[in-house]
């Protein structure tokens, strides 16, 4: 695909159209075998033994992907992506003159949401394709127009983390962070293509900067236990600044039990305070809860 970049990515089931799409890296993922034999130097034969065929990208949709996708990612079927194809010696190509590149089947992982409050949070997620047969999962089409859909009408800056250590709720500013959904999946078959896949462990990590050093006093050298915690991001507005807190446009992720610790300190003229906080499973509640169009509170 010379020239090319990622437009948009539309799923029949569930039924999704991604867009906002800001980098992409497809793989075709291929594991082959080279041998020589007899003591000849030179190899003789070669041969594909698998082939995991995956696309990875990041947009700045979260709402809707996470909504979708959930905090374990879900089955797809027929996941198209569109590949926006640049005219030589102008922009983008007219017509029928891009590409598709279609997974029968896939499984859409969300990897890590990154934020930083001077820039747009993005979303990095995975569609690695899956075979219902045992045959190639992808079909390519050379020549398809562009379906629409990739425009950005969502946009999300951090706002907040809230803790609630030794029974007080605290409130810590954040300059940067990530949350990483720490999916490690496993994918099998008996052919060359993957037809069953599953998670074998998942184990958030909310990171972040804060410039409230002060709070390495409640987290302690030790670090604590947090009992629960709220990440918050912020709508902003197109043509505008952002929503208020009390507009229901917001993104809520929370989770119960947690291990917060304070990493090294760190910077020379703006102090900043790392925080990593590990949710934990209580036996009871998700790991992580994702709520959408909430109000910040």
């Amino acid at each position: 695909m010379s020239r090319a970049a990622l437009n948009c990515v539309k799923i029949a089931t569930p039924a999704l159209t991604i867009g906002g799409i800001q980098s992409a890296t497809p793989s075709p993922g291929i594991e082959e075998r080279i041998r020589r034999t007899g003591g000849v130097v030179d190899p003789t034969v070669s041969h594909i033994i698998r082939q995991q065929p995956r696309i990875d990208f990041t947009t700045l949709h979260l709402a809707t992907v996470l909504a979708a996708l959930g905090i374990n990612g879900t089955e797809c079927t027929t996941a198209e992506t569109y590949w926006n194809l640049k005219a030589n010696y102008g922009t983008r190509a007219a017509g029928a003159n891009h590409e598709k590149v279609a997974l029968a089947k896939a499984f859409a992982i969300p990897r890590t949401l990154q934020f930083d409050r001077r820039e747009d949070a993005s979303l990095a997620m995975s569609l690695r394709a899956m075979s219902a047969d045992g045959s190639c999962p992808l079909s390519h089409s050379p020549s398809v127009s562009l379906p629409g859909g990739e425009d950005v009408t969502e946009v999300f800056t951090v706002a907040k983390l809230v803790l609630t250590i030794a029974a007080s709720p605290i409130t810590f500013e954040i300059d940067d962070g990530s949350l990483d959904f720490g999916i490690a999946e496993r994918m099998e078959g008996v052919g060359v293509y993957d037809t069953e896949c599953w998670i074998e462990s998942r184990a958030p990590v909310i990171a972040i900067n804060t410039p409230n050093v002060s709070h390495f006093a409640t987290i302690t050298v030790a670090g604590c236990q947090s009992t629960a915690g709220v990440l918050w991001l912020r709508k902003r507005e197109a043509y505008g600044t952002h929503y208020a807190d009390n507009t229901a446009k917001h993104l809520k992720i929370s989770w119960y039990d947690s291990q917060v610790i304070a990493r090294d300190i760190s910077g020379s003229d703006a102090i900043q305070l790392p925080v990593e906080v590990r949710p934990l499973y209580n036996g009871t509640n998700p790991i992580l809860t994702i709520a959408v169009d909430q109000a910040i509170t």
